[in-house]
């Protein structure tokens, strides 16, 4: 799970040198290839740049198709490093304001200038962590103001074909077990980015694949919200959408994740008979 290693950098847009693809950290120049919108600047021999290209696009396409979100085609310059190491050395040096936190993160995305980027570490959950900085792309270049759960919750929710995500499942079942409530009310409060620790992160993965995936009226909020968001009008939060809509959310979310704890409690243990 890399919920804590990437990151939306976008309010950093203006602390970032010139980004350019010179030398890499190795003294070698850094490879370019091409595909579509993207262009991939690497400080090692990347090969699967057509492919990227495709699945990236057709996620695209996904998030048209089910949040009316625009694409507006703007241009991507995606930076793979080979070791963590360098990506670390290379992000300091062109955004001297990033913690040393965000230096050991395997993937981020910025915009400068209107001008998208994304920066990630050549692991095994790459395109993962591509498909997730890709909705940051999506969202930020077509909304202004983007609730940053929202924001979360929706890359969490697309950066896997399907939706899922196991381990958050896994976590907000143990939560439910405690005094802790899920609230949407209480996501929409939070102002930064420091205010997000993986239990919040898991929340709006939540809220994103309960809507998402429930009712007509409740595949519904999301997408009409956004539409308020890019036409700059005064309009009603996600909660108060919800409660309007008359949809149980809390209800709703309890039923779910009681009903995940209760999979779990039934399902064999490694090393048992299948």
């Amino acid at each position: 799970m890399h919920r804590l290693s990437t990151a939306f950098l976008g309010l950093l847009l203006l602390s970032v040198t010139a980004v350019r693809p010179a030398v890499a950290q190795n003294g070698s120049p850094f490879q370019v290839t091409h595909a579509g919108r993207f262009q991939f600047v690497a400080d090692y021999r990347f090969t699967q740049s057509k492919q990227a290209g495709i699945e990236l696009e057709s996620m695209a396409q996904k998030l048209w198709s089910e949040l009316m979100i625009p694409d507006k085609r703007t241009p991507v310059r995606v930076y793979l490093f080979s070791t963590q190491k360098a990506f670390s050395r290379y992000v300091r040096q062109h955004i001297p304001t990033l913690t040393q936190a965000d230096t050991n993160r395997t993937a981020m995305f910025l915009l400068r200038n209107g001008t998208p980027y994304i920066f990630a570490v050549a692991t095994s959950e790459l395109m993962l962590n591509l498909r997730h900085e890709f909705v940051h792309v999506l969202l930020n270049t077509s909304h202004e103001n983007l609730p940053i759960w929202l924001d979360e919750g929706i890359a969490e929710f697309y950066e896997t074909k399907d939706g899922r995500q196991q381990e958050f499942s896994q976590l907000l079942s143990r939560q439910n077990r405690l005094f802790w409530k899920p609230s949407i009310g209480r996501l929409e409060r939070l102002k930064t980015m420091s205010q997000l620790g993986i239990v919040e992160y898991a929340e709006g993965w939540s809220w994103v694949n309960l809507l998402m995936q429930g009712s007509t009226s409740s595949r519904q909020v999301i997408p009409r919200y956004l539409a308020d968001l890019r036409k700059g009008v005064q309009s009603p939060s996600i909660s108060e959408r919800v409660a309007a809509a008359g949809i149980d959310a809390v209800g709703s979310w309890n039923q779910r994740y009681r009903s995940r704890r209760r999979r779990l409690a039934t399902r064999p243990t490694s090393g048992a008979a299948k």
